[in-house]
């Protein structure tokens, strides 16, 4: 075996952040099936009122944002951890 190849195998910050991806897509999972649930009651407040829930509005912008930083970390476009390792607000 390549010493190179053997070398990155044995190096435990890469087992490290396979673990945490595994840990961060399956967050992302639940945090997009949250995000369709939402859109789906946001849509029906758009029904009932005419205009959309201001609160419900600004949850998703977070919730959107939160995922997207997720997406980014799996794919090292960013190596800082997302929420709760980073603060929320750096989304």
């Amino acid at each position: 075996m390549n010493d190179v190849l053997k070398k990155n195998l044995m190096m435990k910050d890469k087992w490290v952040r396979l673990f945490f991806m595994v840990v961060y897509a399956i967050v992302n999972y639940v945090v997009q099936l949250l995000i369709w649930a939402l859109s789906a009651v946001q849509f029906i407040f758009v029904l009932l009122a005419d205009r959309p829930n201001e609160n419900l509005l600004r949850f998703t912008r977070e919730l959107t944002a939160f995922s997207y930083y997720i997406i980014r970390y799996l794919t090292y476009n960013l190596e800082e951890k997302p929420y709760p390792f980073s603060q929320w607000s750096n989304q």
